[in-house]
């Protein structure tokens, strides 16, 4: 069984990957607390935001500061510090299980029904320039689920030592598909409405931040803030209560 515990990641950078910590960030967290209200939340950062909003997750979470980082950093030369994060996010599902989260996350229903499961990833799709249709990217990390010592974790972890790349999107997207098609019965694959309903791209854009779309056949709806901050982090509690798009009706439920 994957365990009832939520962890997130932030902070592995002095300055934030210029991503401060920000209001939208601290409702992705409550509704998190809101919606699994019987489950563990670990926040684990190494550099804390001077923020109110993260002064305000000392209500909801477990902040635990990250000591051992140097020790992660000895692993690779990373190309990213958000490489950096997909490997110790990894890390800290093998060694404790449970489900790992973006803070750039929704979450919208309870994860209880796949917690039977060993591992759990979901697609990532989206419109590649020209095309006319979603073509799937790959498995995407910014939501996962394992529990404790499961094997595709640690072959994702082995993965790492043999096959690091400095593409943007290929040990954390585009490997572990290609990893589960050599290993499929070491993962259960969720549909991209689960995790990921609306992408990346210019269309997904709309879906989430002009239009007021449904999302009750989601788990959770990730908002791909390293695209989008620059909207996410007009989100006070004004704009909440002004708009009506997809995200603002979420995060009503928690202003």
């Amino acid at each position: 069984m994957i365990p009832k515990t939520i962890h997130y990641l932030f902070g592995l950078d002095c300055n934030f990957c210029n991503k401060p910590f920000e209001y939208f960030h601290y409702l992705n967290i409550l509704s998190a607390v809101k919606i699994n209200s019987n489950y563990n939340i670990n926040f684990y950062y190494y550099h804390r935001p001077n923020s109110i909003f993260f002064d305000k997750l000392n209500d909801i979470c477990n902040l635990i500061k990250i000591e051992n980082i140097e020790v992660y950093k000895q692993t690779h030369e990373f190309a990213y510090t958000e490489h950096l994060s997909d490997f110790i996010r990894l890390d800290l599902l093998y060694k404790f299980g449970g489900i790992y989260l973006d803070i750039d996350t929704i979450c919208i229903k309870p994860f209880d029904d796949l917690l039977q499961n060993k591992f759990v990833l979901g697609y990532e799709m989206a419109n590649q320039g020209c095309d006319v249709d979603e073509v799937i990217i790959g498995l995407c990390n910014a939501a996962m689920m394992s529990e404790k010592n499961s094997l595709f974790s640690q072959i994702w972890i082995d993965d790492y030592y043999k096959n690091y790349n400095s593409i943007w999107n290929y040990n954390s997207v585009v490997r572990p598909l290609e990893l589960y098609y050599k290993n499929p019965e070491l993962i259960h694959v969720e549909p991209r409405k689960s995790f990921f309903k609306y992408s990346w791209d210019e269309n997904g854009k709309r879906q989430m931040f002009d239009q007021n779309l449904d999302t009750s056949d989601c788990y959770s709806l990730h908002l791909w803030e390293s695209k989008n901050y620059h909207i996410l982090s007009k989100y006070d509690e004004e704009y909440i209560k002004c708009n009506n798009d997809t995200v603002s009706n979420l995060y009503k439920k928690y202003t």
